[in-house]
């Protein structure tokens, strides 16, 4: 049984949370990520990311999260980690901000992180500028003309569809592509099927999933 992909749309909308951490060798942690570190939901707040055009920063980031940012004596800040360490003033303060999304056949607006697995996206913000202030897409090839398209694995792992894979049999080229994809999200077929390489058939390995994009849908190889 595949698992039918989905076309997320960015909002210019944010789902945030009031994120306490503090990372140095004086404060190591027992908790898998290795720091000390907490987070709780703070809210969603709206920000113009349509205004903002690629390859730019986005403007007044910093006044938009001071004028939603609580003060340090805000009781909703996290107090302690998960080990049980207790904060201390000293400890970084953070307003922690994703960009959310719609399109989920649920009807639920996502963060990327939080997205389901099916999910495909672009990912705008793989891009740079040249010397004459034009848009180049990407960072693996010279003729890719917009953005890339991200897939969520049932895994959890992120796939970007128009990268190059770790075992490409022509490195130095820049003008084929790994994987080839046809068609319009969500609507796509990804195989060899065009000026590619010859490393594998197609699939897409990541960590213990192995799977196809086929017809529109993730199917197990």
């Amino acid at each position: 049984m595949g698992i039918r992909v989905f076309l997320l749309k960015p909002l210019d909308k944010n789902r945030t949370w009031l994120r306490r951490y503090v990372s140095s060798a004086e404060a190591k942690c027992p908790l898998p990520f290795g720091f000390h570190d907490a987070m709780v939901p703070f809210g969603e707040y709206d920000y113009p990311y349509a205004t903002v055009p690629p390859g730019d920063d986005y403007p007044k980031w910093s006044e938009y999260e001071n004028s939603i940012k609580p003060p340090i004596e805000d009781i909703r800040w996290p107090t302690q980690c998960g080990c049980g360490y207790q904060f201390t003033p000293e400890d970084t303060y953070q307003l922690f901000v994703h960009q959310l999304y719609e399109g989920a056949p649920d009807g639920q607006l996502y963060t990327i992180r939080e997205a389901p697995a099916g999910a495909l996206w672009y990912a705008t913000w793989y891009n740079s500028k040249d010397e004459q202030g034009n848009v180049k897409w990407g960072v693996y090839w010279d003729n890719q003309t917009g953005p890339s398209l991200m897939c969520k694995l049932p895994n959890g792992r992120e796939w970007d569809i128009d990268s190059r894979c770790s075992n490409c049999t022509l490195p130095d080229d820049r003008t084929h592509r790994c994987w080839v994809r046809h068609g319009e999200p969500p609507n796509i077929h990804v195989d060899k099927n065009g000026h590619t390489c010859s490393a594998g058939a197609g699939s897409i390995l990541a960590g213990d999933y192995h799977g196809f994009l086929h017809n529109g849908e993730l199917t197990p190889a």
